[in-house]
């Protein structure tokens, strides 16, 4: 564990450090209150700071204001949180301070609000009164709010605690009382239910049934339980200190959220949650009562038997208190929403007071006269404590919310409403909400490492204050944005760039016209289109909206795909031919005849070694990369699939390191999967529907396929991956799931890289994304034309825009980017005047033209102005480059006699 000591000194230290968190009493509610509300008012101070610099005119897209931004966000919100809870100052002072200038700042901030919202909203059909409730009342952003502020504190106090600095009071109790962190074990939970609440209020649709059906759902579950289990194994392997006092000797808090979880998915929504959550914890205290079961007297008794339950006594006797938590805190969030949704505008606040004064009530009588609160049990009246602090710290966050979206810019760049993550806050807070799990699971990694190497008891309080920064910015520094490029098929349109967790339009690229699913990445500076119907190619890179260059290419290009590395790049033609250029020079390295018809869709393997493409013949092939390349290779293609009718739409390519599994969809209403390797067919399915597009897991246990139709369907292909022998494996239609767009064909699909949101383009130019988890439509916007590609890809370096802010350009070391040449051998690279070579095109004609040239593609183009013949493809393309080089090596030779005539002639006229 510390490097340099023994075994003897190490349980030593562990057994130390296992005293200092027993036997706490915790500490009053006063001060619980105070430490969960300092969160908000941190917040407010930021976003009230933000509001003044937009009204102040300062550019979110410079730079130096996005660094400076970024750490005023951390300044702000995380350093005075860690001053409270290590009390370098007093929480009550800090409090009373920061709300001053909470006020000051607002006040400073004040103003008419601008209408840039009133643009964006689409439609107008009046929304439902919940709908109202959740936008315009805050209810959905103080929900976001509370959950990140949670997830932070909860973090700082999981390292915290191990510091002699962090007082002893916030620390968890051993039986009976409050205190700060097991305040934050009950608000994860609830946090939960809010969330679950808010989203059933918000669209009915959104049913435990389709919690129950979502193999996300399962495997969150899945996820929980071999944490849950692996979380004791590494703990004993690393002799970290475990307080079995806490869960039990193996239970955790990991086994909990999935014993919570698989219970939610399993009822229905039509159950009652406050009938529910009433019932299970009436019948919870009752088993803790003496007058039951006496269950209380086992759960806080310091024996701990041999069987299963009494080693583990803490973490399952309040597994139905935690049960009961979720529902009435789900209870609790619907009427929060109702309450705000009523006519009396004026009186909401009054109203939601006395609700939060009816929880405070039900606390304080059920501590006074039937049990005081116990985190180890999770009785009534904890129960009770955790739905009052946290109803009414969103209150709090509601109220305030409401003032900032009144009165202030907050939020005013926002394109979308309907955004999953809010506009209106902080970023940091809204990138804690897309993670949770993640985070959590990284505090805990981190925690362990620094207990494995620091001695936590023996670090001073600045010391400790100091780690405590860093590791919290260590947190901060994980988290990453994603964004949507939207890929128009209009002629001159516009390549959007949105942010995939607001909706907020980032920039726009100009000069578009892409053909259908043709756009790819450059590694990590550029990106790249096929234009419709013309034989070019268009790139850009991050930091310019204007074309950066364009490539005139052999033929008329359908799709495009570049290696991981971005290294190599290939075009499938309009004649069946597949063209491979390097792309740091611009070398076409070959073209050859791949397919009959047209080659609707290319893809590299993850590897870069072989490509995959599919045509309109309705036939795939495989290609090594290293084969067709090789002066040697007569093998042809790795594989040819037939088992298809119709042309293919697209294939998809997974990362399995050994042997990487192939997707296939095509208009003949099937999906196939392949391994990649062998070619062995692994399954086959039939939809109801012709297929256009598809998107892979990043996990890779389903697949989700664009029809056209307009449905989306989430095939799951876990029988297939477990059992690689069989084919046409039965998929049953609990594994097939269906989202309805009702916006005409589905032609683009991409996935976030967490696999969490799938953003789907159509033909009427929505573009719609989804949560995969709940299914539930989260945002929809329009581009005013039918949409040809979108890629989902993370945050670019220097991306010109708004968000992160640009990045000088000295700063940035960019990959080398050629233009593209359209002749095979050729570089096209431009060269100097000096460094070119005079030829003169067509010497016989009486129109005969002198030339500097610099490679092939040149001489091409002007063969063409002159009316000659076009270079072929294939083995006429090689005849003609080998008759182009003698006429050049011919030419060279004319024109150095000539040049030795002339200064023969200059030098007669000399002497004479």
């Amino acid at each position: 564990m510390w490097m340099g000591q023994n075994q003897e000194e190490q349980r030593a230290r562990v057994a130390a450090k296992e005293a200092f968190v027993q036997g706490l009493t915790g500490s009053g509610v006063t001060e619980i209150v105070v430490m969960t509300t300092l969160p908000t008012v941190l917040s407010i101070i930021y976003m009230a700071i933000e509001s003044i610099l937009v009204r102040c005119g300062c550019s979110i897209r410079d730079w130096r204001v996005a660094i400076v931004l970024g750490m005023m966000e951390y300044g702000v919100m995380i350093v005075p949180e860690i001053m409270g809870m290590t009390e370098a100052y007093d929480a009550y002072a800090m409090l009373v301070v920061a709300s001053v200038v909470a006020f000051v700042l607002i006040g400073l901030g004040v103003g008419k609000k601008r209408d840039a919202e009133q643009s964006h909203q689409h439609g107008d059909m009046r929304p439902p009164p919940y709908t109202v409730a959740l936008e315009e009342g805050g209810i959905k952003d103080a929900v976001s709010m509370h959950r990140a502020q949670v997830m932070l504190m909860t973090c700082l106090a999981i390292l915290g605690v191990d510091f002699r600095a962090f007082p002893r009071r916030f620390a968890k109790t051993e039986t009976y009382g409050t205190s700060l962190m097991d305040a934050g074990v009950g608000s994860i939970v609830l946090c939960s239910s809010f969330v679950q609440g808010v989203n059933q209020m918000k669209s009915p649709r959104y049913t435990a049934k389709r919690l129950k059906d979502s193999w996300s759902s399962l495997l969150r579950v899945v996820v929980l339980v071999l944490l849950g289990i692996g979380k004791p194994v590494v703990t004993s392997l690393m002799g970290y200190q475990v307080h079995v006092g806490e869960y039990g000797r193996h239970w955790n808090f990991f086994l909990t959220l999935a014993v919570l979880r698989a219970v939610i998915m399993n009822v229905p929504r039509s159950t009652s949650p406050l009938a529910l959550g009433v019932t299970v914890a009436g019948a919870h205290q009752y088993g803790l009562s003496r007058f039951g079961f006496g269950l209380g007297e086992l759960v806080n008794s310091d024996a701990r038997g041999t069987s299963l339950l009494q080693q583990n006594k803490e973490g399952i006797i309040s597994l139905p208190g935690y049960i009961a938590l979720h529902f009435l805190g789900l209870w609790c969030a619907k009427v929060f929403v109702w309450m705000a949704s009523l006519r009396v505008r004026r009186h909401i606040n009054a109203l939601l007071l006395l609700f939060v004064g009816f929880l405070w009530t039900s606390y304080w009588a059920l501590a006074m006269y039937v049990e005081p609160a116990s985190r180890r049990s999770c009785n009534a009246s904890f129960i009770a404590w955790m739905l009052a602090i946290n109803v009414q710290a969103m209150l709090l966050n509601s109220v305030c919310l409401r003032y900032m979206r009144s009165h202030t810019d907050m939020g005013s760049r926002t394109v979308s409403k309907r955004s999953n993550a809010s506009p209106y806050l902080p970023p940091l807070l809204n990138a804690v909400n897309r993670g949770m799990l993640y985070i959590f699971l990284a505090a805990n990694m981190m925690t362990g490492g620094i207990n494995s190497f620091v001695d936590t008891l023996s670090t001073g309080d600045i010391q400790a204050r100091r780690i405590l920064a860093i590791y919290m910015a260590v947190i901060m520094a994980t988290q990453d944005d994603d964004i949507i490029l939207v890929f128009p098929a209009a002629s001159s349109g516009m390549v959007h760039a949105w942010d995939l967790a607001t909706g907020t339009s980032l920039c726009s690229f100009k000069g578009n016209s892409n053909a259908l699913r043709a756009a790819c990445t450059i590694g990590r500076d550029y990106f790249a289109s096929c234009q419709h119907q013309k034989p070019i190619l268009h790139f850009w890179d991050w930091r310019k909206e204007q074309i950066l260059q364009k490539s005139f290419v052999p033929e008329k290009c359908w799709s495009i795909a570049c290696s991981k590395d971005g290294i190599l790049c290939a075009t499938g033609g309009d004649s069946g031919n597949i063209h491979i250029w390097d792309a740091s020079v611009g070398k076409l390295l070959l073209s050859w005849k791949a397919h009959h018809k047209r080659v609707t869709t290319i893809a590299f393997s993850d590897k870069g070694t072989e490509i995959v493409a599919g045509s309109e013949d309705s036939l795939v092939t495989v290609w090594s990369v290293a084969g067709v390349l090789s002066q040697e290779n007569q093998q042809g293609s790795l594989h040819t699939w037939s088992d298809h009718t119709m042309p293919i739409s697209q294939v998809c390519v997974g990362a399995g390191v050994t042997d990487p599994y192939v997707f296939v969809c095509s208009l003949d209403h099937t999906i196939s999967v392949r391994s990649l390797l062998s070619g062995r067919l692994l399954q086959k399915v039939t939809l109801p529907c012709a297929l256009m597009s598809i998107a892979l897991d990043p996990l890779e246990y389903c697949v989700y396929v664009g029809s056209s139709s307009g449905n989306i369907f989430s095939v799951s292909f876990i029988e297939a991956a477990s059992d690689a022998q069989q084919s046409n494996t039965h998929i049953s239609r609990n594994m097939i799931k269906k989202f309805k767009t009702q916006c005409g064909g589905v032609t683009s699909l991409a996935l976030s890289r967490d696999g969490a949101t799938l953003v789907a383009g159509t033909e009427d130019g929505s573009v719609i994304t989804w949560d995969t988890v709940t299914g539930q439509h989260i945002r929809k916007s329009s581009i005013g034309a039918p949409v040809a590609t979108v890629l989902v890809l993370k945050y670019p370096l220097g991306m010109s825009g708004r968000g992160r802010g640009q990045v000088p350009e000295s700063s940035l070391r960019m990959m080398p980017l050629g233009n593209f040449a359209k002749v095979a051998g050729s570089s096209g690279v431009p060269l100097k005047p000096w460094q070119q070579t005079m030829v003169l095109i067509d010497s016989s004609s009486s129109n005969s033209t002198l030339y500097r040239v610099s490679d092939e593609y040149t001489i091409t183009s002007m063969m063409e102005s002159q009316g000659m013949t076009q270079p072929m493809p294939g083995q006429e393309q090689e005849n003609v480059q080998e008759q182009l080089q003698a006429r050049i090596q011919e030419l060279e030779r004319e024109n150095a006699t000539l040049v030795e005539q002339k200064n023969r002639a200059l030098s007669l006229l000399k002497k004479s």
